[in-house]
């Protein structure tokens, strides 16, 4: 004998529970949705059943589709990124809950295209045979989430402070941080696409007589290394200086311009410059938006600059 939802359940809905329904498109910032179950008297709702709930689209041919392609849904929230920036209504007021309501959460990214309405459905399983899906009487229910396009901010939008963090004996050191000129916004996260994280992208080596920065100048080695959120200091080199703590300042990525005084007898012919590659960043802001940004040594080493790389 076939059972009806109704008869199994009270309630099964899905709903927005975040504070807006929108989305930036970048696969990364999410929206949560919740669906609620509650079993009739004398009914359960096992944690089998509970973890068969999933979210579903309904595509031209009316079949549903479990999210796996444009929309994504996982079970657990990235905190690295923020809910959308865009003002909504508060979180959807989910009803009373009983003893035996039950509730699931998802957190959906998209990668649709900008303005893009999607419309999702919650489904579960009673058992291998019968499941059930909120398109339809008597728990017909959905949730609309917009996707927006992901915002490209200019170099504008940046800045690099400098600070001389050590100009002592045959070190000069300046330590660069990079982050956001408006507070309100953090780098959430970093991906060096080039030349790799607390590696080199400049190198130098000068026979200058006339260098000012040291009382007896010969030659000098430079070097500019950028570091991602997440790494340390790393002595390439060997070069044997202080140890440096990069990464002091939350939501900003840090860059380090070293130069070291050495005799010019160990130096021979013209200037050497070497670059390992090109030092690409991606700059992932606190709403998932990916900024791409390319480091660069100008005035033979002395300095860092940057500009927007699209």
């Amino acid at each position: 004998m076939s059972i009806t939802a109704n008869q199994w359940l009270s309630r099964f809905r899905v709903d927005i529970t975040s504070n807006s329904n929108r989305i930036y498109a970048n696969g990364r910032q999410q929206v949560e949705v919740t669906v609620t179950v509650e079993p009739r008297s004398g009914q359960t709702v096992t944690e089998e059943q509970l973890d068969s709930i999933a979210l579903l689209e309904i595509d031209e041919n009316g079949e549903f589709l479990i999210l796996n392609d444009l929309l994504i849904a996982r079970n657990k929230r990235n905190e690295r990124y923020e809910a959308h920036a865009a003002r909504g209504s508060n979180p959807q007021n989910l009803l009373a809950s009983t003893s035996a309501t039950r509730h699931r959460k998802f957190y959906v990214s998209s990668r649709h295209r900008g303005g893009t309405l999607s419309t999702i459905y919650a489904g579960i399983y009673m058992n291998q045979d019968t499941h059930f899906e909120t398109n339809v009487a008597p728990f017909k229910s959905s949730a609309v989430i917009e996707s927006v396009t992901p915002h490209r901010f200019s170099a504008e939008h940046f800045e690099l402070n400098c600070l001389d963090l050590l100009n002592k004996g045959n070190w000069d050191i300046d330590e660069y941080q990079f982050a956001f000129r408006d507070p309100n916004y953090r780098i959430a996260k970093s991906i060096a696409y080039g030349v790799p994280a607390a590696t080199s992208f400049h190198r130098q080596t000068v026979n200058n007589n006339s260098w000012y920065t040291f009382n007896t100048a010969d030659g000098y080695r430079s070097y500019c290394t950028a570091y991602s959120l997440d790494s340390t200091f790393k002595d390439e080199f060997h070069l044997y200086i202080p140890q440096v703590e990069v990464n002091k300042r939350p939501g900003q990525l840090t860059l380090l311009r070293m130069k070291e005084r050495i005799d010019a007898k160990l130096i021979s012919g013209m200037p050497v410059s070497e670059w390992a590659g090109d030092s690409i960043w991606g700059i992932i802001d606190q709403h998932g938006n990916e900024h791409i940004v390319k480091f660069f040594a100008i005035d033979a080493g002395n300095l860092i600059s940057f500009k927007m790389h699209y």
